[in-house]
């Protein structure tokens, strides 16, 4: 076979493997839902990156960044979409998941006051108190209240969150007891 052929076969392997790779980095990098200020209202929104097209747009060597979806349209429509700006300039691009590992990070547990090492994505998510004793967990408050929701309520961890939970449905079922040292 002639090596200019084995040559050019192997350049452009590469090439593509690179693009693709490029692709797939776009992609996981800009999806995910993120936590920006609206400029225009200055209430909290809940945005995604449309992540398939800049992956797409990424093949072809451009920049492209887009929003797929905002909880403000339904009431405002589409914008200009001037929040991008927070989103690129953002270490972290405004995503949901690191605003809250920020609340859990270094803190412990308000009931059993165990340590949050790691927040558990793909396990029990941890839950917050409110000064009432309600928990939930975080991701049943809806995006744009998280920032509200997280300053207003304590960190608790799963396992408390789901005897707490159970305390207060089935309060006839539990009996409390003075702790005793």
């Amino acid at each position: 076979m002639n090596p200019w052929l084995i040559f050019t076969l192997a350049a452009f392997a590469a090439a593509v493997l690179y693009a693709a790779a490029r692709a797939l980095h776009t992609y996981y990098h800009w999806r995910g839902t993120r936590l920006v200020v609206c400029p225009e209202t200055r209430d909290y929104a809940s945005v995604t990156i449309n992540a398939k097209q800049a992956a797409l747009k990424s093949l072809e060597g451009k920049n492209y960044l887009r929003l797929e979806d905002c909880n403000r349209w339904q009431e405002r429509e589409k914008c200009a979409e001037p929040c991008l700006n927070q989103i690129v300039e953002s270490a972290d691009g405004c995503l949901v998941r690191t605003y809250v590992d920020n609340f859990y990070r270094g803190k412990h547990c308000a009931i059993c006051r165990k340590p949050f090492l790691d927040v558990g994505w793909t396990e029990h998510l941890p839950a917050a108190i409110d000064d009432n004793g309600n928990t939930v967990t975080w991701d049943r408050v809806p995006v744009p209240q998280l920032p509200k929701f997280l300053t207003s309520h304590m960190p608790v961890c799963w396992d408390c969150h789901v005897a707490a939970t159970f305390r207060r449905q089935h309060s006839d079922m539990v009996t409390d007891r003075p702790w005793q040292h």
